[in-house]
């Protein structure tokens, strides 16, 4: 009989790839014990339910993510480039493991309360990036904006099936998540040669009536 330790990796790693194929709405005991081959009373003596091993899963691979993150944060000289660093790496991590990116994201939305629970912890561990040093203080309920908008671009995206295309995010969420802490020219310039042109204002009601006239 395996160790504790390795049945109940076995038996979090099976659960990923289960609940990404399935849905969490179907997976069982069962399914993810036959996919770990080990019986299903492995499972039971591991965790109280598939809601228990949702939790493990996800908060062992979120807490894998936010290492990475931030090791890549905090190797870079300046702030923008840690954003621009710590991006990368989220994306090109969510893109090399998409079943439980699709689990994390996707599914974790499906999931009960505990789980929706530990998503918005992990969120909300991101508003420490987002204090930019020298900076005045931006509310929380505006990184949680920020946050909020990279996380739904990329829900959108594993949604649809697009998984291994997140990395191609990281000039428009890089644009997206300096914008409230520069100038919109220096932001810009993180959407490389693709950068739209400026736009024309709209003319004003009352400039319109004057030429009208």
């Amino acid at each position: 009989m395996p160790e504790e330790p390795d049945r109940r990796v076995r038996l979090i790693n099976a659960f990923v790839e289960v609940a990404a194929e399935q849905g969490f709405a179907r997976t069982t005991a069962a399914a993810v014990a036959a996919e770990a081959r080990l019986p299903e009373e492995d499972f039971h003596a591991c965790f109280t339910d598939v809601e228990d091993c949702f939790l493990a899963a996800y908060e062992h691979g979120c807490g894998v993510l936010h290492t990475r993150v931030s090791r890549a944060y905090q190797a870079e000289p300046s702030w923008p480039d840690g954003i621009r660093a710590g991006l990368r790496v989220m994306f090109e991590v969510m893109a090399d493991a998409p079943a439980f990116t699709r689990m994390s994201v996707v599914e974790a939305t499906s999931a009960g309360p505990r789980v929706r629970r530990a998503r918005l912890r992990v969120m909300s561990g991101y508003r420490a990036f987002l204090a930019c040093p020298g900076h005045p203080r931006i509310p929380d309920a505006v990184r949680d904006a920020i946050i909020g908008g990279v996380y739904g671009t990329i829900y959108d995206y594993v949604e649809a099936g697009r998984t291994t295309e997140l990395p191609e995010l990281l000039p428009a969420m890089t644009y997206f998540t300096l914008l409230p802490y520069t100038d919109h020219g220096e932001a810009l310039r993180e959407l490389g040669p693709s950068a739209p042109a400026p736009e024309r204002p709209l003319p004003s009601p009352a400039g319109e009536a004057a030429r009208n006239r």
